[in-house]
Formats: C-alpha cells, sequence, structure tokens
C-alpha cells in the first residue's frame, strides 16, 4: 500500500497493482486536501500469515519519497461581468491551499490587463472579484497565479460589458438649451456611437425590464433621443435633446447598438426657462409682452411676477404651446407666454423685473428680464373738450424735460385724416406740461393723443384717448307748428353722418310731455337740423336737448345759451258757411292741433275784410284777456257784446284739436267777404299746410214779421211789439220807425222781438214798418202800420148792464161790459170803403 501524508495526515491511501518483484504502481486518485509537500510511505501487506502478524505493515524504504501535490483549476462560475466591476467569479478545482495567495488575471494586450487577488474557500473553490476595468470592453483572456505556487494553471476567456455608473456632469438642463452630459461607466469605446435615452417613466413598470429590446418597444411617451460618443472608456458626451415636454425629473439610459447598457437609470431633470421677452420696453400705460421658452406645462396656471425698486406686481399669464422652433443659436423654444405690463405706477419706478411663477407648485421659472418704460403719456386732464377748441389741457406723463420741444397731436380714432396739432407745450414738471387743444373743425370724435417730442418724432402708442364733443351756440327759428316745423341749430363738431344727433324736446310745464326727433348735420360739422314731427299735445314752450352718439351724450350748449322753442297751435280746416247771417250766433268749429284745454289761453274768434292784410292787434282786453284788434281794422269777433254771455268768447278749446266759437253780429257793409282768424290770446294761431283764407259773407238783414203790432193811436206814445227775425242774439241797438219819424225809444227783447214807443202821426194813415241795426242792415214791411183815431181809455161800470157800441154809424149786435178796460161786442157786417177810416 502507499500512503499519502501531508504534513503528516493522512490524505490518502492506495494499493499498488499490479505488484511485481521490481516495479509497483500506486495511483493516486483525487484528493481532498490542499496542495503542498506530500510524503509517500509503502507498507507490505502481510496476508495469510498468522493473525497476529495480519496488521502488521513492514514499512519499505523509499529513496525521494516526497513529492510536489500541485493545485489544478476546473472551470469558473461566469464568464462575464460588467466593466465596472464588482462581479464575482467563484474558481472551482482542487488543491486550492489556505495559505497559499492566488492572483487572477484579466489580459488583452500589454496596456490592457489587470490583476484580482481571490479569497481562498476550501480546497475545491477560490472567489475572485472583478474590479474596474478601465478599458474598451472586450472578450479577454484569464489566467491565475499563485505565491507559494504549486498551481497548475489553466487558460479561460471573460467578457467584459460596459457599465454606467453616474454622471460626471450637472444632472439638470433647460428644456430647450442642448447642454453637455458626461455619463461616467466603464468599458465603454472610445469613438463609438451611443444612444442617450431622456423618458419620464420607467418603461417596463420596474427598474429593470426583461430585455433591452422589451424596453426600447415600452418606454414612456414623454421620451428623447440623442446620439452620444464615448470619449474613452469611462466617459459618453451626450447633448440634451430638445426635451417638448413638461419640465420634469427624467431618467437617463444608455444603449448600444439597440442593447441597454447596464446600470440604473440616470436621475436628471430638464427644467424650465424662459429665454426671451419681446418687448424689452414700452409705454407708460403698460403694454402686452410675449416671453418665450421651453419647459412649461400647458396644465399649469402662470403669473408674471413685476417688481420695481419697492413694489411687486403680479399678472395672469396666457400660455401657447409650440412646437419646437430655433429662438437663437443654442436654444429653442416651445411655448409663448403673454402677459399684461401694468400702468407704470410712478414715474420713478421706470425699471422693472420680470419673472414667470408657476402658482400651482410656487416654482419661479429660471429666466429674468428687464422692462423699462419710456419717455411719454400717461393720461390727459381734462379727457374731453369742445369742437370750439381754446382748452387748456395738462399732458401727464413721466421723464418731461425742461427744455423739452413737446406738442400733442390729436387724430379721429375713426377719421386718422382728421388731425390738429398744438402749439408748444407749457413745461409744468417733470411729469406735466400743458398744451392748448385747438379749434376742431371736423365732427366730434375719440382722438388718440399722441406726444410730440420734436419735429421727426411723434409717440402715438400710448392709447391715451381725449373726446372732442360738439357744442350748440345759436339756433333759429324760435317757434313753430305743433303740425311739424324744423330747428336749425348752429354750433361746431356736429358729426356728418345722418341720424348720429338726436333732439329731445321736453315742454316746460309737464316734464312727462316730450318727443324724440332725428336730426342731421348740415353745412359739415356747423349746422344740425332737427325736423320735429307733430307735436301731439297743447302747445308749449319746450326745451330742446341735443344728444349725439350711441350712448346718446348730450350736446353741450355755449355758456348763457338755452334752446327753448315754442310749438305754436295752428289750425287746419273750420266749419264755417260761405254764406253767414248778419246776426251772427252760428257756431264754428275748428279743427287743428296744439290748443289747451286744461284751464290754457282763451280763444277768440275774428273776422276781417279779406283783402286787409293782417290787421295786427293793438291792445290786450283787460277784462278777459283777449287780443284788441287795430281799429282801423274792419272787423268783428267772437266776444263783442252782439252775441249773449252764453255765447260769447274768449273761449277755451274743447280738447286738443277743437276749438268751438259763434260767429258776432257784421254790422259792416253787407255782401262783403271776410276771412276768419283765431286768436290764442293776443297771438294769431296761423291756419297750416292750406294757407288759403276761409271766408264767409254775412247777408241779410233784421225781417219784419206781420204777428207786429199794426196801429196804435195817432197821438203817439203807445208801446208797439214789433216781431221778426234776426234782431241779434243781444241787444244790437236796433231803431224801429213808423213810416219817416223815428220811434222815441226801441227796445231789443230778443232775436224775435224789439218793442218800440209809437211817435205821433196822423190819423188813418198808413206807414210802413223798418228796423235798422247799424247804419247797414234795415229792415221793413210795407204800408202794414196804421195811425188810430180818439181812444176810449176807459169805461167805468154801468149802473145796468145795457152796454152799446158802435162802428161809425153801426151799432154792434151785441156788446157786454167786462171790466174797465174792455168790453166785447160782436159788430155787424160793414162795408167799408177803401181808404175809410175805422
Amino acid at each position: 500500500d502507499c500512503e499519502f501524508q501531508l504534513n503528516g495526515t493522512t490524505i490518502f491511501t492506495v494499493s499498488a497493482s499490479p505488484p511485481s518483484p521490481i516495479v509497483f504502481k500506486c495511483i493516486m486518485g483525487p484528493v481532498n486536501s490542499s496542495a503542498g509537500e506530500v510524503e509517500v510511505l509503502v507498507r507490505e501487506k502481510n496476508e495469510g500469515l498468522a493473525p497476529s502478524l495480519e496488521d502488521k505493515l513492514l514499512d519499505i524504504f523509499v529513496p525521494n519519497r516526497t513529492f510536489s501535490l500541485l493545485t489544478t483549476v476546473e472551470d469558473m462560475s461566469i464568464f462575464s461581468g460588467t466593466a465596472a466591476g464588482g462581479d464575482v467569479i467563484t474558481v472551482r478545482g482542487f488543491g486550492f491551499m489556505q495559505t497559499n495567495q492566488y492572483v487572477m488575471s484579466f489580459y488583452h494586450s500589454a496596456g490592457e490587463s489587470q490583476s484580482v487577488e481571490c479569497i481562498f474557500v476550501n480546497p475545491q473553490r477560490i472567489l475572485c472579484e472583478t474590479s474596474t476595468w478601465n478599458f474598451a470592453a472586450r472578450t479577454v483572456r484569464t489566467s491565475f497565479s499563485a505565491s507559494l505556487g504549486f498551481l497548475i494553471d489553466r487558460d479561460f476567456t471573460f467578457t467584459f460589458r460596459p457599465a454606467v455608473v453616474t454622471l460626471a456632469s450637472s444632472s439638470k438642463s433647460s428644456a430647450g438649451v442642448p447642454s453637455i452630459v458626461l455619463v461616467q461607466g466603464h468599458g465603454f469605446s472610445p469613438g463609438s456611437a451611443y444612444q442617450c435615452i431622456f423618458f419620464v417613466d420607467p418603461p417596463c413598470g420596474d427598474s429593470t425590464c426583461a430585455s433591452d429590446s422589451a424596453m426600447l418597444r415600452q418606454y414612456a411617451s414623454h421620451v428623447a433621443h440623442r446620439t452620444g460618443e464615448a470619449i474613452n472608456a469611462s466617459i459618453i458626451k451626450c447633448i440634451t435633446p430638445s426635451w417638448q415636454f413638461p419640465a420634469s425629473n427624467v431618467s437617463l439610459n444608455v444603449t448600444l447598438a439597440g442593447d441597454r447598457i447596464p446600470g440604473d437609470p440616470l436621475p436628471f431633470r430638464f427644467l424650465a426657462e424662459m429665454f426671451s421677452m419681446n418687448p424689452s420696453h414700452g409705454i407708460l400705460q403698460g403694454t402686452s409682452i410675449t416671453i418665450k421658452g421651453a419647459g412649461l406645462k400647458d396644465y399649469s396656471n402662470y403669473s408674471c411676477s413685476m417688481k420695481d425698486k419697492d413694489f411687486v406686481q403680479y399678472a395672469p399669464a396666457r400660455v401657447t404651446l409650440l412646437n419646437f422652433t430655433r429662438l437663437m443659436p443654442g436654444k429653442y423654444f416651445n411655448f409663448e407666454l403673454v402677459c399684461e405690463i401694468p400702468p407704470i405706477r410712478s414715474c420713478d419706478a421706470f425699471l422693472i423685473e420680470v419673472r414667470v411663477v408657476d402658482l400651482g407648485s410656487g416654482e419661479v421659472i429660471k429666466g429674468l428680464f428687464d422692462f423699462e418704460y419710456t419717455e411719454g403719456l400717461l393720461s390727459v386732464a381734462p379727457s374731453a373738450g369742445p369742437a370750439t377748441g381754446n382748452l387748456k389741457v395738462t399732458l401727464v406723463g413721466c421723464g418731461f424735460h425742461k427744455n423739452g420741444q413737446y406738442a400733442a397731436s390729436f387724430r379721429d380714432t375713426a377719421s386718422p385724416s382728421h388731425f390738429r396739432l398744438s402749439g408748444n407745450a407749457s413745461f409744468i414738471n417733470s411729469s406735466a406740461v400743458e398744451v392748448i387743444f385747438p379749434y376742431w373743425p371736423f365732427g366730434s370724435a375719440l382722438a388718440a393723443v399722441g406726444l410730440k417730442i420734436d419735429e421727426n418724432v411723434e409717440d402715438t402708442s400710448a392709447n391715451v384717448a381725449f373726446n372732442i364733443f360738439p357744442v350748440a351756440t345759436s339756433y333759429l327759428p324760435r317757434s313753430g307748428s305743433v303740425f311739424g316745423s324744423y330747428l336749425l341749430v348752429q354750433g361746431h363738431g356736429f358729426t356728418d353722418s345722418d341720424g348720429f344727433h338726436v333732439c329731445l324736446l321736453q315742454s316746460q310745464t309737464n316734464s312727462s310731455e316730450m318727443l324724440e326727433v332725428d336730426a342731421f348735420a348740415r353745412g359739415g360739422a356747423t349746422e344740425l337740423e332737427c325736423e320735429i314731427s307733430r307735436w301731439p299735445f297743447a302747445t308749449s314752450f319746450v326745451n330742446v336737448t341735443l344728444l349725439y352718439g350711441k350712448h346718446r351724450e348730450v350736446i353741450p350748449q355755449l355758456e348763457g345759451l338755452q334752446i327753448t322753442y315754442h310749438l305754436v297751435s295752428a289750425w287746419l280746416v273750420a266749419d264755417l258757411a260761405p254764406i253767414s247771417i248778419f246776426s251772427g250766433g252760428t257756431p264754428i268749429t275748428i279743427r287743428g292741433g296744439g290748443f289747451n284745454p286744461d284751464g290754457g289761453p282763451i280763444y277768440t274768434c275774428h273776422f276781417t275784410v279779406a283783402n286787409q292784410g293782417s290787421c295786427p292787434v293793438k291792445s290786450i282786453s283787460q277784462e278777459n284777456g283777449f287780443g284788441i284788434l287795430d281799429s282801423d281794422c274792419t272787423q268783428a269777433h267772437s266776444s263783442d257784446p252782439s252775441l249773449p254771455l252764453h255765447l260769447r268768447g274768449p273761449y277755451v278749446a274743447t280738447s286738443k284739436e277743437f276749438v268751438v266759437c259763434w260767429t258776432p253780429a257784421w254790422l259792416r257793409s253787407a255782401e262783403t267777404t271776410v276771412a276768419l282768424k283765431l286768436y290764442e290770446g293776443s297771438r294769431l294761431v296761423e291756419k297750416f299746410y292750406v294757407p288759403k283764407l276761409v271766408t264767409t259773407t254775412f247777408v241779410g238783414g233784421p225781417v219784419v214779421g206781420a204777428g207786429s203790432t199794426t196801429n196804435a193811436h195817432a197821438e203817439g206814445n203807445a208801446m208797439i211789439i214789433i216781431s221778426g227775425d234776426n234782431y241779434g242774439f243781444a241787444d244790437m241797438s236796433p231803431r224801429a220807425r213808423l213810416g219817416q219819424t223815428a220811434c222815441s225809444f226801441t227796445e231789443w227783447h230778443s232775436n224775435t222781438q224789439v218793442s218800440c214807443r209809437a211817435p205821433t202821426g196822423i190819423v188813418g194813415a198808413t206807414v210802413d214798418l223798418l228796423i235798422t241795426i247799424g247804419p247797414y242792415r234795415l229792415g221793413t214791411l210795407s204800408d202794414f202800420f196804421t195811425f188810430d183815431g180818439p181812444t176810449i181809455r176807459r169805461v167805468d161800470n154801468p149802473l145796468s148792464s145795457q152796454v152799446t157800441a158802435r162802428v161809425r154809424s153801426t151799432a154792434s149786435e151785441s156788446s157786454s161790459w167786462q171790466s174797465d178796460s174792455k168790453i166785447l161786442s160782436k159788430t155787424a157786417e160793414v162795408a167799408l170803403a177803401p181808404n175809410s177810416t175805422s
């Protein structure tokens, strides 16, 4: 038997086979032992000896009986790993010694090699951990060595794969500014192209993916690529892509030929940033600014923060997302943000800082801009003026200089060709200058006020408005008919657009009575004509208010001017017959408009000879207030005493459309055509539409009727009754005559009866009965009246009842006494000769 001992310990025993006299072989199999110097002991077996000798081994002397037991390497657990190192390789074999120091070497070339020390585990296994491979990733040869030797080496191959470790540059960048990103790792191939992939969400729903191809197929929607290049084995240089999405935290992966390079996704952040602001200066009233940049969220609310030296203001921002567009070299934008710069707060706050704030998160977006207000206007005072001009206007603004040459321009915003320039301004202080608003020869306007800084510079960007309004300076006529008239107003600034103006007429006595009519500009901007339609109310003095524009602004009137218009009544027709009885009393209904039935003016109908003309009023009746015409006029009126009190004027209107009066007696020459005229108090009421005179002819005279007293005693002084017609509705001083002799006294009783005291006459004489009224009216009944002889005035009561009455010589057939003044008798028939006395 051969017995192998290491350090006095048997590690293996084997029988020699086959034995021979001079040679035997002992074949040592696998030994679960460390390598080292092994001693070989040979013992002869005493087989077949006495039992007491069977177990006794006889040592056989063997010269040079020690030999080296060497370690062998059989296999490795892995054959690839990352260039970042840290991969643990289990090396399996036999005879590993705890006291031996093993080294594993990786070799590609003389300049690309490195070694790592291994750790003893047991005689069959050692552990080797890879260190950083500082060269390009590739497949290399491996070898092993031991500090004490006793090693039989064996070559293997090992593949280093590149690995991403961290970022060697900033981990954030603007979404719209391409910037360099240095990816640090190991095993990169210098000059080779790598894909840098920036994405928002882990595409696989986990930090690791089943395969790189699966990762590429499932990456999130917010992803951007850019090709990078390895500048050495440990650095890849990438340029950030244009990040077209909202600024956010993202992850960065690196791939090579479509395969992901091992390593955890690198954290990176795309920042929102403002790149430009336009304009960077503007008018004092504020203006819109547009800020361009990248990385904003379309679902967030943003505000512009505007800070001057003392105060911060905020204004809401409107965001519009766009496609990425090159703004300037190295900068791209994909949004525009619009804010309104407020009016300047004070003249010493010319410069403000503009930032953008995310109201949702409170984040101040990167980017700061300066906005500077420019010299100019803020406002004017007053902000309106009359077209007549000559008005002091203060221009309020900032930055005025004492020696500056300033003026103000006034330009119609609707008609820019309508333009006027003031004279040079008077300096007040750095915030105000004063100009004189000039005469404005055009229509009313909303004018834009510009600041003329010198002869060649005019700043109209301030958007300061000045309202130029029209002014009324005079008007005519002063009155017009209620059936329609016109009013011509003179002034300045009336627009030449028809329908732009309105005349509002309002009664001075009853404010609820008003009429609104259109007005039209005439003669350019200096005349305005109000076409007054029918006034549906009573005659009245009205105040006229002029309005203009869509907002019905009042046109002011020159100081001291009050447009007052008298809307006067007028009449149209009267039911006056062409022939009228001279004695009057015929009702006349006059139809017109503007009459006042409510205790207003009084009305009188006048009749004048048609060809006499106007026949003016000379005085006013103190009794009733109507007008008395010139005494030279041949006239009569319905208020004179020829009418009874219940018919006599003056009258009040029965309504706004009607006045009723009665014809007076016309005691002038007969067959004269007279015209009807209506007076309202002392004013002649005009006839409207058809100015033709309404005329009538007063005809006829008093009519003596047959029922009048036919005889009276010739001694006279008897009262006789004259019946008839047309004696007048009032006492018109009629005169009665019997023949050629007037009654000593005539008394009017009615239109159909007068009485008179008969004059003396000739007994038996038959005369005409005549009535005269005035010098031209005569009525007569020929051969109608007879003067009687002696008359029995009284018969006393006779003592007897026998009374006899005679006519001439003929006694009556019978007589009877009734009273001392009455006897009844039945006369006999008497044949009277013509012209005989009764």
